[in-house]
């Protein structure tokens, strides 16, 4: 049997090794973080000086040539634009961004209720960079600055169908401006004006 110096000197050494335990398990925890924080990038100060990603003011794809970024657009996007704009003061009455639309999209498929997919929604208004005729009048992105805005139709479910699968029916009224614009844009024939009326055709 142990007497009793012996046991207090166990129980000692026992509480010796379960600190160290506890010491050895930190240090490893320590590392883990580390190394956790190294592959992921999260929970590591960045660099003073880290240059921020410049981003193309046109379609927001990040943009490395000094060229570009000088240009604040990528070349495809310089090549084509502001040419292939249409460009207003504001957006029309009604009109939604291009963000909410990609929102709605996601929910809508999120709930099962459409097959609609950004990327429909992308090639719809014309290409990721709006570099090509989108696909309708009714999908002619309005630009106020850098922000887009497409006609409220879109973001209904008819909408969303319409884009899905590229056949455009019957659709609602396109403000006249816009119309004008996205003829005038893309090489199409305005609308001819309405005939004035005299005191003879009255």
């Amino acid at each position: 049997m142990f007497t009793g110096k012996q046991q207090a000197k166990a129980k000692a050494k026992g509480k010796k090794m379960v600190t160290l335990f506890f010491v050895f398990v930190s240090i490893l925890l320590g590392y883990a973080g580390l190394f956790g924080a190294a592959v992921t990038g999260k929970g590591t100060p960045k660099g003073k000086g880290t240059p921020k990603p410049v981003c193309c003011k046109n379609c927001g794809k990040v943009i490395v040539n000094p060229i570009a970024i000088k240009n604040g657009m990528g070349a495809l996007c310089a090549k084509h634009l502001p040419a292939h704009r249409v460009n207003m003061a504001s957006a029309p009455t009604g009109y939604i961004t291009v963000g909410n639309l990609a929102r709605y999209i996601k929910s809508q498929r999120a709930a099962g209720k459409t097959n609609c997919t950004i990327s429909k929604m992308v090639k719809a208004l014309g290409g990721d960079a709006g570099v090509n005729a989108p696909a309708n009048a009714i999908t002619v992105p309005v630009y106020v600055g850098n922000n887009r805005y497409v006609h409220p139709y879109l973001g209904t479910l008819a909408g969303l169908q319409a884009m899905y699968t590229g056949k455009y029916g019957k659709l609602p009224n396109i403000p006249g401006d816009v119309l004008q614009a996205y003829n005038k844009v893309w090489g199409l024939p305005a609308p001819a004006p309405a005939p004035v009326l005299t005191g003879e055709n009255k």
